[in-house]
């Protein structure tokens, strides 16, 4: 039967409409009165009073229930009186909602709202009583009622959801327990539903055959309406399909001498994807026994991963990636029964680091991918710790190798770069360790790395100085290749030291600053002619002698192109002695150069331009007659007068 709210009429229906007006100003007043009074001041003890009501007529017995506005715990409930009044005392929170249940009833929030998260919130102060302006109207409750089914036969245990058609939000659920299978919920308001059920061992299914809850039929019920579930036409039908299941268990292989593995394994996620899409539909932990059963699963095709920190990701097939995983079909009821899979650790590699055949404490040993040169994993070893183990790398080539400081970086097996080190297979569940017999493999051994030290002296003939030069760049050549093998910086005192050199080696050394000539031990300036030094089999080379550079020697002066400034024209500086070119510049947009960084004393200058005929100073024509130059080291030299080309 569907109850309608009351009507009046006449001078009776004009007051109530007055009443109303009141009350609505009344609730405004008690709803906003939040800036009298702090949102995070609870009051010292507050009361809240007021009635329900139904009708037209007071409502008794009913359980009227007030919350904490802010958590939503409830702080407390009081019952109605004969005339519908209540009253709730010893309040002490800043910010209440009230609400209403009483069976046969929607149950109701303050005012007209029929949630908890939508119900009004009223303001306390300290020592406020505050009177509800109106009556919180009751309204007969809907009901949702029928029964569960599977495959056709009820199902015990499941558990009905109501759910906010518009919102999804769940409304009230309640447990089959009724007869056979049967549930009933009420307590609900007018409004638009959707209808759902769960019970273990089935998967979730809505009303009307409806697999989801987008897609679940919507019922739109009145105050006092009860639905009931009916067969012809189907109305609230609800035949849940059973869950399948996947299971079997896990073996765990590990070939490691040190922490092998050859049980069954726990802990290990299996994860059930859906083959097409490769979404999770459900997963489950193996016990200490490797057994696992993922439950919960639809009808459908699906790949099955395996997965555990230390070991290789596995799929059911024994494939290692989701591309070439097998499929496999989950039947409802009967599940997938996959038995027993093996699944194999990550490689390691384990051995020793040596310095000169001496255990080596405080290196660090890195795994390179051999292919691409990618540092994979590294580990640093304590100052007294010269044993390695590096787990949790890939299957496939590396490479490995160890640094240590005061040694030289190495790679197995006595090579001494990257590029060159030993490629060695990584293979499931295997441990590659160093040995030593027949052959040696993985063998690790460092060489302690060469110095060279010595001093940089400048050489300023025009500042009449000479002396230790700080600031210095010095660079160890390898004397075969010509190729920088390091370098460093002179101190205050002009000393430098620099390492990372394999003894052994016969090298070349050349030191350089802006404003200085650039020279090579000793006395040299290029690199071709350089002197070699030896580093031999120690683990210092201390040169004999200081290297000497020299403050800068400057050319400078003007080029004309008959009589006025040649912009664009090269002037070459040559070695007046062996007719070597030395430096070269260009001359600006008035004609004037400057080339620094001479190393000879006695120089020849030529300048040249396309379409110039190449000119000496002065007014030379060939190297052969040209004026020589002599220049101190630290002077500038300045042409007295300008160099003429002609065409």
């Amino acid at each position: 039967m569907n109850t309608a709210r009351p009507l009046r009429s006449g001078k009776g229906n004009r007051l109530s409409i007055f009443a109303v007006c009141i009350a609505v100003g009344a609730t405004s007043v008690a709803l906003l009165g939040a800036s009298a009074a702090s949102a995070t001041a609870a009051p010292a003890s507050a009361t809240v009073t007021g009635m329900v009501s139904a009708g037209g007529h007071a409502v008794s017995s009913a359980a009227v229930g007030l919350y904490n506005a802010d958590t939503n715990a409830k702080l407390g409930t009081t019952t109605t009186g004969a005339n519908g009044t209540f009253t709730e005392t010893g309040i002490t929170v800043p910010r209440v909602k009230v609400g209403v249940v009483k069976a046969g009833w929607a149950t109701t929030y303050a005012f007209d709202k029929y949630t908890l998260a939508s119900a009004n919130v009223f303001w306390l102060t300290t020592g406020q009583k505050l009177t509800l302006p109106k009556a919180i109207t009751l309204y007969p409750e809907a009901v949702i009622e029928g029964q569960v089914l599977g495959w056709m036969d009820p199902v015990s245990n499941a558990k009905v959801t109501v759910y906010n058609a518009d919102t999804g939000a769940a409304v009230a659920s309640a447990p089959n327990t009724y007869g056979d299978a049967e549930y009933r919920i009420g307590g609900l308001p007018a409004g638009r539903y959707k209808v759902g059920a769960t019970a273990p061992g089935w998967l979730p299914g809505f009303a009307n055959g409806a697999s989801n809850l987008a897609s679940a039929t919507v019922f739109t019920l009145r105050f006092g309406q009860t639905l009931r579930q009916q067969w012809d036409p189907e109305v609230l039908y609800i035949d849940l399909s059973p869950a399948g299941v996947v299971d079997g268990s896990v073996m765990g292989i590990d070939n490691d001498p040190v922490w092998g593995w050859d049980d069954p394994l726990g802990g290990v996620t299996v994860s059930v994807l859906n083959a097409s899409t490769g979404a999770v539909l459900g997963t489950a932990t193996t016990n200490s026994l490797g057994e696992y059963s993922v439950g919960g699963l639809a009808a459908g095709d699906v790949k099955v991963r395996f997965s555990k920190d230390g070991w290789l990701t596995t799929y059911a097939n024994g494939q290692y990636t989701l591309a070439t995983a097998g499929v496999y079909h989950v039947e409802p009821f009967y599940g997938l029964h996959l038995g027993e899979l093996v699944i194999y650790s990550q490689p390691a590699v384990m051995g020793q680091v040596l310095g000169t055949f001496d255990p080596l404490g405080g290196a660090t040993v890195t795994v390179y991918d051999a292919n691409t040169g990618k540092a994979l994993k590294s580990v640093t070893l304590d100052t007294y710790q010269y044993e390695y183990h590096i787990g949790g790398l890939p299957v496939g080539p590396i490479k490995v190798g160890a640094t240590a400081p005061g040694w030289l970086p190495g790679f197995a097996d006595f090579e001494p770069t990257l590029a060159s080190a030993r490629v060695f297979a990584l293979e499931p569940g295997n441990t590659l360790v160093q040995t030593w017999s027949p052959t040696m493999s993985l063998y690790i051994d460092l060489v302690p790395e060469a110095f060279v030290s010595g001093t940089v002296n400048g050489v300023n003939q025009v500042a009449h100085w000479s002396g230790p030069l700080s600031g210095v760049t010095v660079t160890v050549f390898d004397a075969t290749t010509n190729k920088p093998l390091a370098s460093g910086q002179t101190d205050a005192k002009g000393k430098y030291r620099i390492g990372g050199l394999n003894y052994g080696a016969t090298i070349k050394v050349q030191a350089s600053k802006p404003g200085w000539t650039t020279s090579y031990a000793f006395d040299k300036f290029s690199l071709a002619t350089a002197n070699t030094f030896p580093i031999g089999y120690q683990t210092e080379l201390v040169m004999p002698k200081a290297i000497t550079v020299y403050a800068d020697m400057t050319a400078q002066g003007q080029v004309y192109g008959l009589t006025s400034p040649l912009a664009g024209a090269t002037v070459t500086v040559y070695d007046a002695t062996t007719g070597a070119k030395l430096k070269a510049g260009t001359t600006d947009a008035t004609g004037h150069f400057k080339v620094s960084g001479l190393p000879t004393k006695s120089v020849k200058i030529a300048a040249s331009k396309t379409g110039w005929a190449t000119g000496y100073a002065f007014d030379k024509n060939t190297l052969a007659t040209a004026n020589v130059f002599t220049v101190a080291w630290g002077q500038t030299l300045t042409l007295p007068k300008p160099m003429v080309l002609h065409h």
